[in-house]
């Protein structure tokens, strides 16, 4: 039975839309982030966010490490 590599990417929007790999990212401890190719965040969960000391991920987006952590 050979899967289609659309169901994948279905499967992964599902996840997205219904708030489940939120919910996973902000439970876990770990600092998780996603930086686009500029090295601006893009994604990132509750604890990243309060290492940065910012107060809300939307805060967090668009920015570089070196707005939290000049040189």
């Amino acid at each position: 039975m050979t899967q289609n590599p659309l169901d994948k990417l279905f499967a992964k929007d599902e996840l997205d839309n219904s708030g489940l790999l939120r919910n996973l990212m902000d439970s876990l401890p770990d600092d998780i982030y996603v930086k686009d190719t500029n090295g601006q965040y893009v994604l990132n969960n509750l604890s990243h966010v309060k290492a940065l000391g910012a107060s809300s991920s939307e805060e967090v987006a668009g920015k570089s490490y070196f707005d939290f952590y000049p040189k």
